[in-house]
């Protein structure tokens, strides 16, 4: 049994070498794509300014901090629960 990306990379090569570059769904996907791009592009998707590269450790075992999107837990004198 192949594993999933020996398959794809097999496939992804015959069809480069049945695909001419003047096949006009050349031109096709690269229109749709252009478009896409353009549509996409200032949509919120991607943060703007980029976030700063990765520069934690990537060893196993090594611990890498994380960005935490949860609220703060609440202060010690707070209750825990409202009457």
């Amino acid at each position: 049994m192949q594993l999933p990306q020996t398959r794809f990379r097999q496939r992804r090569r015959r069809a480069q070498k049945s695909l001419a570059e003047n096949d006009p769904g050349v031109a096709v996907g690269q229109t749709a794509a252009a478009g896409i791009l353009a549509r996409r592009a200032n949509d919120g998707r991607v943060p703007n300014p980029l976030p700063p590269p990765f520069t934690g450790e990537n060893a196993i075992g090594m611990w890498r901090p994380t960005t935490s999107y949860q609220p703060p837990p609440p202060s010690s004198g707070a209750p825990m629960a409202t009457p």
